[in-house]
């Protein structure tokens, strides 16, 4: 694909780090619009936003860093270059979710649960921006295969093999994505016990990236039973999603 976007007076424009950005963007209007609604302060949403994404950055990167320790233990400053793709999600959502939740705590703002479902669709449509990128990077890309669904990457700046047709990950899990926001933006207009919606996005989301981890044909550390390291946290996830769910039908029944 395209991991170059421009130049622009000697500064590259990498297409992975723009749509990020976008993603961030819509996705924090998305959570201030939505936190507005239930009596959250647009200044305490913004910095709540700002924090989450600091730390889930970090994150990210952290978790990609030790899973790919043997590389950068030889280039440590290719650590920082993180326009140039290798952000693990699963390593942002725990990074953010701690920053997230002490925020919360320290700034006394209410419901977390409430909160947490209007987090998740946000999260959800900044996550799908980055899926593009990564397409458009070539990260996270899919097993080798043929047919009409797969992909060649020819650009020598791509991050996925060249001349090889390779099944597009990214795309499927943005179309997952796509559709989650959808469908947790229609579903929170109805729901009554906080925690619901947040509920269905660990457990949803949690299912389709277990599934799509199948396809994918990139490194991702150290398999566990045949299990990549996001296979096993999603299987966590998913159980947590399941009780979370649980939890809060038997209050609502009380």
């Amino acid at each position: 694909m395209h991991p170059i976007l421009f130049n622009l007076f000697g500064i590259t424009i990498h297409t992975y780090g723009l749509l990020v950005a976008l993603g961030l963007v819509a996705g924090t209007i998305y959570f201030t619009n939505r936190a507005k609604l239930i009596g959250v302060n647009e200044q305490k949403a913004i910095d709540l936003v700002f924090y989450t994404v600091l730390f889930g950055f970090i994150g990210a990167r952290l978790l990609y860093v030790l899973l790919n320790i043997s590389y950068f233990a030889s280039n440590p400053v290719d650590i920082f270059k993180v326009w140039e793709g290798g952000l693990v999600f699963f390593g942002g959502l725990i990074g953010g979710a701690a920053a997230w939740l002490v925020f919360i705590s320290k700034n006394k703002m209410g419901n977390v649960w409430a909160l947490a479902d209007i987090l998740a669709p946000s999260l959800v449509l900044a996550h799908f921006f980055g899926r593009i990128g990564c397409f458009f990077a070539g990260c996270c890309y899919g097993s080798s295969a043929n047919g009409p669904l797969c992909v060649t990457f020819s650009d020598k700046n791509s991050l996925a093999p060249i001349g090889i047709p390779l099944l597009p990950t990214q795309l499927f899990e943005a179309a997952l994505l796509m559709f989650l926001f959808v469908f947790l933006h229609l579903y929170s207009k109805g729901v009554r016990t906080a925690g619901k919606v947040l509920a269905l996005y660990i457990v949803i989301y949690g299912t389709g990236r277990f599934v799509i981890e199948f396809f994918r044909g990139d490194e991702r550390g150290a398999f566990l039973l045949g299990l990549s390291p996001a296979q096993v946290i999603s299987f966590v996830l998913i159980g947590l999603g399941i009780y979370i769910w649980l939890l809060k039908n038997a209050k609502n029944s009380n």
